[in-house]
């Protein structure tokens, strides 16, 4: 994992901890309910960023594993139809 994406996450989870204390401190149920799901959000965001991170980091070496298994692309049949020139 990139040192950015290991900021950003760390960024995100800090925010689910304090919106988390913040909502603690509320004394309305649906609204301490509707807080927790904000830092749910966050923290579900962190841990998207590790695992898109995770995948840039190996996705060259999944097109080099995968060489030999893709296919080209067919041509389109409207391509030399819509053409300009």
């Amino acid at each position: 994992m990139t040192d950015h994406s290991r900021s950003l996450a760390s960024h995100y989870r800090a925010l689910a901890k304090e919106i988390l204390e913040r909502a603690g401190r509320v004394h309305d149920a649906d609204i301490g309910h509707k807080i927790r799901g904000i830092a749910a959000g966050y923290e579900r965001l962190a841990q998207r960023v590790e695992d898109q991170s995770v995948r840039t980091m190996l996705r060259p070496y999944a097109r080099e594993s995968m060489a030999g298994v893709l296919r080209p692309q067919k041509a389109s049949r409207w391509g030399t139809w819509l053409r300009l020139s």
